[in-house]
């Protein structure tokens, strides 16, 4: 009798310890999945605001001197990302 509960135990941890293998794969290979496309919309979005900043940068320096322009177009840049910033912390 011990021996058929023993049984049934270890077939049914077996069978437990599996599922719960496949379940934590699916997460993983999702959350992967996630985190590269992330990584790869985030790195698309920085080489475009760095294209248009030099580009804004460039014809504000036709206006003014070339470092200040520069300067402004960094400056507003920080600021941008600065309200960004509170807003994703308030958002939580």
């Amino acid at each position: 009798m011990a021996r058929v509960v023993q049984g049934l135990v270890s077939s049914l941890r077996e069978s437990l310890s599996s599922l719960l293998q496949q379940v934590v794969r699916r997460i993983v290979r999702r959350l992967l999945r996630q985190l590269v496309t992330a990584l790869i919309a985030a790195t698309l979005v920085l080489s475009g605001v760095v294209f248009v900043s030099v580009g804004v940068a460039e014809g504000l320096s036709l206006v003014i001197a070339r470092w200040a322009a520069y300067c402004m177009v960094g400056l507003i840049l920080a600021l941008i990302g600065l309200v960004l910033l509170v807003i994703s912390f308030m958002s939580r």
